[in-house]
């Protein structure tokens, strides 16, 4: 039912809020033209049609966003008007969304249950190892993390540090130096680095 006919023009893109876009040139190998084009999503294994009827229309946006996978391909097909013609697939393009990271700047480990943790948020992170050094460069701790295989692509909590040092005893309230190796479900590694101040929340 299906005839490999690579559309090699098939782009696409992954949009700042995780929407993905896909263009293409029209498709001309049939006499009595294209009736429609179907975009398929293939992620986790699954696949979802979305069907365009306007044969003019070669551009298609994702209405919607999963961000349970990190790594999204996509096909389409042409349809032709002519009854009895297979199908015509394009090659297959690979959509990756980016890793996110929302990495405060302080905290207060006062036991209140306010801020008392340096708490990273990060997006399709699958392992975090972070260091931390006081302000002389002196190694005050090593933490290493790995996200809950469930947790997927939605964006999730990280505690890094309770502001005690290797012994177990709280540091006292100053700026400190983090450096971290985050990796993403994909396999790659991001390098960050900056300053968190641990605060006194009773001065």
């Amino acid at each position: 039912e299906f005839r490999r006919v690579l559309f090699r023009s098939l782009k696409g893109t992954v949009l700042k809020d995780n929407r993905d876009s896909l263009h293409w040139n029209r498709y001309r190998g049939y006499d009595g033209g294209v009736a429609s084009y179907v975009v398929t999503r293939i992620q986790g294994g699954a696949t979802k049609d979305f069907p365009n009827s306007d044969p003019s229309d070669t551009v298609f946006t994702s209405t919607e966003t999963d961000n349970r996978f990190q790594e999204v391909i996509y096909r389409v097909a042409a349809v032709p008007v002519q009854a009895g013609l297979a199908k015509s697939l394009s090659d297959t393009v690979r959509l990756k969304r980016k890793a996110r990271l929302i990495i405060p700047n302080a905290f207060t480990p006062d036991g209140n249950s306010i801020n008392d943790t340096f708490k990273i948020y990060g997006q399709f992170i699958k392992t975090i190892d972070f260091r931390i050094f006081d302000r002389w460069g002196k190694p005050v701790k090593e933490i290493s993390i790995v996200a809950p295989v469930t947790s997927g692509g939605n964006f999730q909590s990280f505690e890094v540090w309770d502001g005690k040092n290797s012994d177990g005893v709280l540091m006292p309230a100053s700026s400190y130096v983090w450096t971290a190796v985050f990796k993403d479900l994909l396999g790659n590694g991001l390098n960050r680095n900056g300053t968190i101040a641990l605060l006194d929340s009773k001065k």
